[in-house]
């Protein structure tokens, strides 16, 4: 799904990232590439378990990244109750659906990026250094 290479991700100082994802082997895809490189992952299956982990780790969370069409609760739903509890965080959002509206929303809402799967790495890597 991705061109993602798990051995190419930069090093970094201990970031704590939450990632929220719903496909399984795409998320631990993901979640191996950024514990390679150093950062703490907390990972969720859908908005409603992503908002049960940012509660209990919401001091220790330094970013979020989520799918946008999720079951259960989606990655809209996820960043507006994000943002009502902790409008600082950066929130970025990936999709393999998305259209040049719904990432304008999106933005529009509060993330501070928009990434179409698949994604190359440095892509990926900079969405997510340009926010730490």
């Amino acid at each position: 799904m991705s061109t993602m290479d798990l051995d190419s991700v930069p090093p970094n100082t201990k970031a704590t990232i939450l990632l929220v994802e719903d496909d399984d082997n795409f998320r631990e895809l993901i979640r191996r590439s950024l514990e390679k490189g150093g950062y703490v992952v907390y990972e969720a299956r859908n908005g409603r378990d992503g908002v049960e982990v940012f509660d209990r780790h919401r001091a220790d969370i330094q970013i979020v990244v989520s799918d946008v069409r999720m079951p259960v609760m989606d990655g809209v739903d996820l960043l507006l109750y994000i943002r009502s509890v902790s409008p600082r965080v950066p929130f970025v959002m990936m999709t393999g659906y998305a259209d040049k509206i719904e990432a304008r929303s999106a933005i529009r809402m509060g993330a501070m990026e928009f990434l179409l799967k698949p994604f190359g790495l440095s892509s990926f890597n900079g969405a997510i250094s340009r926010w730490l």
